[in-house]
């Protein structure tokens, strides 16, 4: 039954529904002050709301009313009794009324009570199984037993009432509404739901008052009890405040089956396909993420060094009789240890949970997966199943502290309450005591003790697990100095240990005096495992502490491994298992005592090493858990690899898309710069994407209008301006931010969607609509243009124009900038629909576009007719072949355009549609009408107006053409309509204009500045690979001609105006190893300008894009680039580097060439191969003569200059050697490498010597080593003699190229020869003119700098030329004469 308190036909409905035994009272009383009577007094709620009870059958016994009906029957009346109903049947009436009666309201509100919240959440659910959700709004839920009423036990054992079964903790309907509740699949429909707790509620427990939610939860908490809570004291009172303003809320937000005009919509698999690109462009691979967090634990292992401590256990359980036994203390004091030897002194059935890496947040989330259940009702159902086949034993080591979630405790009692009547025996540890919310509950059966440490009997058991300690006298002074402390008592041992138990006793008492185990401090400790740990060990342990994870086999190699490398580190770890280090299975867990120490004793630049190859490490799992994705943000974060954290954050944010509460439930928005700005060292790609994201989950919460939600906003407001600066796409922050505007200002929200609008990728990928026209519940002016968006059909457009009409003002005093955007939307819509039809009608749409024509002048729409004349004369020419047409169009209607503007679209196009018709005269007719016309930025096509008037000018006026091309440029330089790639196709047009005047290296410094910011592009599409096939034909292009003057060059096309901008498709010239040429090209190109800056900022971003892209054709190319690394002292990576040049020309003798699908990849591998099997010279030959040979070139550069001394130098190439020994097959060779460099002289005695060395070794190696010795030994020889010995070198000077040669060879040369001028200047001719000379070596072509270091001392020193000397100086002397 149904009555109302207020009813005056308002649009919606407050329901009100009583709890167990309640009925009119709950809400209606004379004299008192009920829930109803305070709303109905507050007139935004009476203006807007009927309120309404909700009345059913109720009490504890029905037997009366049973006997009253029997008895009116006898009498003959007809009145039926009453009886109490299950819940269920209750459900199925009320969800009646709900579908039924109260149709006519928009929105419903329930307040419930007790036992009623059951009632209305059942009737939700069935509302939403039936599609009929929607009018609910808001649900109070007021003392509702949510897990039901330990009360009802008693009542249902008294009375057969199936009210109470129903209110009993795990009856059926409370566990099926529950479980029905937290469904993923309805949660976004389920209505804002708010629980009400009272603290002195008796009824009802508190953890039964807050129902289960997998979203967050809204809790308002009271000192009422369970029926006070009905009559609040005031309408101040918290229980009423929180009712109005939730209600009062509900009138703000609109109805969720009118759609949203902008809506922050993309799918998830679009989501997905951004994503990826965004790590394929940063060369990471996407992690997968999985939802089980935690496995079940295992009993751990005992440590292998350990007293048994049976006297010690004997006690602890002899001591009390309670069920729960509580161990705590400091850590590392064995209660881990002492907890596995109670459990085999106990032999019961055991489980174990360690609760280690739990924080208040997943504390319960850990309980419930080692019960493998979800909610506390599967847990206890779970528990009672094991205990109803035996008795067990359930450890929790690790407890964390508790008292600080008032949920986390309540369910942790429940769990214990359980565990206690099931007898279970409850051992647990912890570093702190209890909290009183939890020992004031079991008082009765907690036994709380703090770890009982070492007696002096245990202390001798351990030591005499020691095999070598069987001599040690002084076993008692062990227990006296560690005070029974485990973890001292291990570490002492270990020291022991390593001294073989032999230690003069005023060494020991020295070593330790004092309290260094009652006070200890990091310094003390730090100095104690300075004493006890080989350097080694001691590096590898503060290395492990990095790791924020168990530890296993794999973390401790990749630590190991970096450099400096730790050797054989298993070995090591072993040794000090028990004392720092503990094993569990294949884990291992750093002791807390030295986890205390951290890394500080490290290097910054090695704890980012490590942090990298962390990261690295967790990456190439298949699949990474919650805790394992924080982690591996935090390894990334630490490391500076900024982009890598970004793209881990940004795939998780898209995993966490359709289930927000994944991201908030694991406090992911701490990891993931939520609350802080994103560091400005990530790409801004990644930046812009994450916040989006981070600002559509805010939206996703209840409470709108935070502080964070502005946060978020401003700061992705900041980064689309700044990626607009930078012509970096905005599709989809763009809508994000225009969503999140729209109730807000709407001015601002078109402003951002025009920027989606307007976006590159909106053009490639447009799924995002708008409402339709009469789904839309309000507009104002700044949306009228909106509203353009989906239209393309005249009755919906005749719909437009009405609302026009009903506006008070000219439209044309709106934003005009949206008003162009939006305009060309509509037009080209009808443009859309008419090309796909099978049937186009074109000339009916010209007639179609004079009529909106017209319609436009007659109501002052300026940009309208600008555009439906444009869009005609687009049509007659393009699509009816009518150019005639055309103009007659536009002179019948130029007259009427009023607007400077206007007049540029219409001749603009016109002007246009004669060049493309081969009229250029014509067209620059048109065009130049109106080129010097001021247009607004986004009117975009004003640069391929600049473009085309240059290309109809072009033959005749190269000067004029390009002054028009500086007046594009300027146009598209910093306007932030212009996207990435058409701004990067004008700068190529830019560049090829530069190149038709004569200026060919500033038009190769134009192309490769477009070049930079094509390859930062994130998109990778049709036109992308044809702009990059047109780029790279101009570098090559130029640079040829640059080189040789040749303006006809094989292979390449001679670039033209207009031929980066070409549309025509030549993505089957692409592939992508390709582009790494162009950046050979453009190294090159600074290599022989002397550009050595730009050259090395070129030649690192070929390093990291050949990870990307892999070199499976041209990695022989690399051997150039390595003296950048070489001269920055990177040489483990040059080694490194032609190791994998070695390794990728093997795979590619091995590709199969019929596998291949691209014609000129196929034809390149098949010419590699040919020549690559042809060579027969082994990997030793490349590793001495193109890595070991330009090292020590370089490193005896920084001899020469006194910035290194001769034995750093032998130690740093043996130390490469060693390290790389492996891969020389000739053991030989390496043998003689090491002699002959261990043996670098230091005088002209050592010098003959190591040359007498060289002429006794095999021929086979000779040349191998020949030009090694020559170099090392030239630094003793005479200035005559050492000439005579480099020209010996010189054919083997022809193997090295571009940075070697550069920065290797020739700043060697130069720095060998000065210190020949200063320590034997008597030998030259005119040893001044010589060093100024050799000075001004580098300012001549790159490729005669050698020659002309040899000519010139050569000349000095009166040097006889052998013919093949003046044979192979001929270049310069060509040049420059004898």
């Amino acid at each position: 039954m149904v009555r109302f308190i207020l009813e005056d036909n308002n649009k919606h409905l407050i329901l009100l529904i009583h709890g167990f035994t309640g009925g009119k009272e709950t809400w209606v009383e004379k004299e008192g002050n009920r829930i109803p009577k305070y709303l109905s007094k507050i007139k935004e709620i009476s203006s807007n709301f009927d309120i309404a009870y909700f009345e059913y059958f109720t009490k504890f016994s029905d037997k009366i009313e049973r006997i009253r009906g029997n008895f009116l029957f006898k009498r003959g009346a007809r009145k039926r009794f009453k009886k109490n109903l299950s819940i269920d049947d209750i459900k199925d009436i009320l969800f009646s009324h709900l579908e039924v009666e109260f149709k006519k309201y928009d929105k419903i509100i329930l307040i419930a009570h007790s036992m009623g919240g059951l009632i209305s959440k059942a009737a939700i659910l069935k509302l939403i199984e039936s599609n009929n959700h929607n009018k609910i709004a808001l649900f109070i839920s007021l003392c509702v037993p949510n897990n039901g009423s330990n009360l009802a036990n008693l009542g249902r054992f008294i009375l057969n009432n199936p009210n109470l079964k129903d209110l009993a903790p795990l009856s059926n309907i409370i566990d099926t509404t529950n479980r029905k509740w937290i469904n993923q699949s309805i949660v976004e429909l389920l209505p804002e739901t708010i629980y009400f707790q009272g603290k002195n509620d008796t009824i009802v427990p508190k953890e039964s008052s807050i129902g289960y939610e997998s979203r967050d939860i809204q809790i308002v908490y009271s000192d009422d009890d369970h029926s006070s809570i009905l009559s609040p004291n005031s309408s101040k009172s918290i229980v009423m405040k929180s009712i109005t303003y939730a209600i009062l809320d509900t009138l703000k937000k609109k109805a969720s089956n009118k759609k949203l005009l902008i809506n922050a919509e993309i799918s998830e698999d679009s989501l997905k396909k951004i994503a990826d690109k965004i790590g394929n462009k940063l060369g990471v691979n996407a992690p997968n993420f999985e939802n089980q967090i935690y496995n079940k634990d295992r009993i751990p292992q005992l440590s292998s060094h350990i007293s048994r401590r049976t006297t010690t256990i004997k006690n602890l359980l002899s001591e009390s009789d309670k069920k729960w036994i509580a161990i705590y203390g400091m850590y590392d004091t064995g209660k881990t240890q002492l907890s596995i030897l109670i459990h085999q002194v106990l032999a019961l059935e055991t489980v174990w949970i360690s609760f280690r890496e739990c924080d208040e947040k997943t504390i319960i989330k850990k309980l419930f997966a080692s019960f493998e259940a979800s909610k506390i009702e599967e847990l206890e159902i779970n528990l009672n199943t094991i205990c109803a086949k035996k008795r067990i034993l359930i450890v929790l080591d690790d407890l964390p502290k508790f008292g600080i979630i008032e949920r986390v405790d309540d369910v942790f009692n429940t769990f214990i309450s359980r565990c206690l009547h099931n007898d279970v025996t409850i051992l647990s540890t912890s570093n702190h005591l209890l909290a009183n919310s939890i020992k004031t509950l079991y008082n009765d059966n907690i036994y709380e003790k703090r770890i009982p440490l070492l007696n002096e009997t245990e202390c001798e058991e351990v030591i005499q697990t020691y095999p070598d300690s069987i001599n040690f006298e002084h076993k008692n002074l062990l227990y006296t100095i560690t005070e029974g402390y485990p973890i001292y008592l291990q570490v002492v041992c270990r020291y022991l240990q390593n001294s073989n138990w032999v230690i003069k006793e005023e060494e020991f008492l020295n070593f330790f005096s004092g309290e260094l185990f009652t006070n200890l401090t990091d310094e003390t400790l730090s100095k104690f495992v300075l004493k006890v740990e080989d350097e080694q060990t001691r590096e590898l342990l503060y290395r492990l502490n990095i790791v924020r994870s168990n530890i296993t086999d794999n973390e401790i190699r990749v630590v190991a491994d970096c450099t400096p490398n730790i050797t054989k580190p298993l070995e090591k770890i072993m040794e000090v298992i028990g004392s720092w280090l503990q094993k569990d299975q294949n884990n291992y867990t750093i002791s807390p005592l030295f986890n205390r120490l951290g890394a500080k004793n490290l290097p910054d630049s090695l704890i980012i090493d490590i942090n990298y190859e962390l990261g690295k490490l967790l990456l190439s799992k298949k699949n990474l858990s919650q805790f394992e994705v924080q982690h591996v943000i935090s390894y990334f974060k630490n490391s500076k690899k900024y982009d890598k954290a970004g793209f881990v954050v940004l795939k998780f944010l898209q995993h966490s898309f359709s289930q927000p509460n994944l991201f908030f439930d694991w406090g992911f928005e701490f990891h993931t710069w939520y609350y802080t700005p994103i560091p400005t060292q990530m790409s801004l790609m990644l930046r812009l994407f994450i916040r989006s994201l981070h600002l559509n989950l805010e939206s996703t919460k209840l409470n709108q209008g935070n502080d964070n939600l502005e946060f978020l906003r401003n700061d992705l407001a900041q980064l689309v301006d700044l990626a607009l600066d930078k012509k970096l796409d905005v599709y989809f922050p763009a809508l994000v931010l225009s969503s999140s505007y729209l109730r807000e200002d709407s001015g601002l929200s078109i402003k951002y969607f025009s920027h989606y609008l307007n976006s590159y990728t909106y053009k490639q990928l447009p799924e995002i609509a708008t409402a339709e026209l009469d789904e839309v519940l309000e507009f104002d002016n700044n949306i009228i243009w909106l509203l353009l968006f989906n239209i393309d059909d005249m009755f919906s457009l005749q719909q437009w124009f009405s609302n026009i009409e009903t506006m008070g003002k000219s439209i044309d005093e709106l934003d005009y900038e949206q008003a162009f955007l939006f305009s060309e939307k509509l037009f080209n819509n009808f443009i859309f629909k008419e090309e796909k039809s099978d049937d186009p009608k074109w000339s009916s749409l010209v007639d179609i576009f004079d009529q909106i024509f017209k319609k436009a002048n007659e109501l002052k729409i300026e940009i309208l007719k600008a555009f439906a004349i444009k869009k005609q004369i687009f049509i007659l020419s393009e699509k009816l072949d009518d150019l005639n047409a055309a103009e007659n169009a536009f002179n019948q209607h130029k007259n009427l355009l009023n607007e400077k503007t206007s007049i540029f679209l219409a001749t603009d196009e016109l002007g246009k549609q004669y060049y493309y018709k081969e009229n250029k005269n014509k067209a620059r007719e048109y065009l130049l009408q109106i080129v010097d016309f001021e247009v607004d930025k986004y009117i975009t096509v004003k640069a391929d107006t600049y473009l085309t008037l240059a290309k109809t000018i072009d033959s005749v006026d190269t000067k004029n053409a390009h002054s028009y091309m500086e007046k594009g440029l300027a146009f598209v330089t910093d306007n932030i309509f212009v996207d990435e790639i058409s701004y990067v196709q004008f700068t190529g047009e830019f560049a090829t204009s530069l190149f038709l005047l004569g200026d060919s290296k500033g038009s190769l410094l134009k192309f490769i500045e477009g070049y930079e910011l094509l390859l930062d592009s994130f998109e990778e599409n049709t036109t992308y690979i044809n702009t990059q096939v047109r780029y790279g034909n101009a570098i090559g292009y130029i640079l040829y001609f640059i080189e040789t003057g040749k303006l006809i060059v094989d292979g390449y096309t001679k670039p033209y105006r207009g031929f980066i901008s070409n549309n025509n498709d030549l993505k089957d010239l692409f592939f992508p190893e390709k582009l790494l040429i162009n950046i050979f090209n453009i190294i090159h190109f600074f290599e022989i300008t002397n550009d050595k800056v730009r050259a090395e900022y070129w030649a690192y971003k070929m390093f990291d894009l050949k990870k990307k892209y892999g070199m499976k054709i041209f990695h022989r190319m690399l051997s150039n680039l390595l003296g950048y690394r070489i001269v920055k002292g990177e040489f483990e990576e040059v080694f490194e580097q032609q190791i994998e040049i070695r390794n990728l020309t093997n795979e590619m003798l091995l590709r199969d060439t019929e596998l291949i699908v691209h014609p000129e990849e196929k034809k390149l591998v098949i010419s590699i191969q040919e020549r690559e099997s042809e060579q027969t010279k082994d990997f030793g030959f490349d590793l001495v003569m193109l890595v070991l040979n330009p090292i020590i070139i370089h490193l005896l550069t920084k001899r020469l200059k006194n910035e290194l001394k001769t034995p750093e130098l032998v130690n740093i190439s043996i130390d490469l050697l060693d390290k790389y020994s492996a891969n020389f097959d000739n053991k030989d060779l390496l043998s003689k490498l090491n002699y002959i460099i261990s043996h670098c002289p230091t005088n002209q005695s050592e010098s003959k010597n190591l040359l007498e060395y060289l002429e006794k070794v095999s021929q086979d190696i000779f040349g191998y080593l020949q030009v090694l010795t020559y170099l090392i030994c030239s630094l003793q020889m005479s200035s005559k003699v050492a000439i005579e010995t480099y020209f010996l070198m010189t054919p083997t000077f022809g193997l090295y190229k571009g940075s070697i040669n550069n920065y290797v060879l020739i700043p060697f040369l130069i720095e060998f020869w000065k210190k020949k001028l200063d320590d034997e200047p008597q030998v030259f001719n005119n040893s001044a003119k010589l060093y100024e000379n050799l000075r001004k070596v580098t300012n001549l072509n790159i490729d005669l700098q050698i020659k002309a270091i040899f000519a010139l001392v050569a000349e000095q020193l009166n040097y006889n030329l052998k013919d093949v000397d003046i044979s192979w100086l001929k270049d310069y002397t060509d040049e420059f004469g004898e």
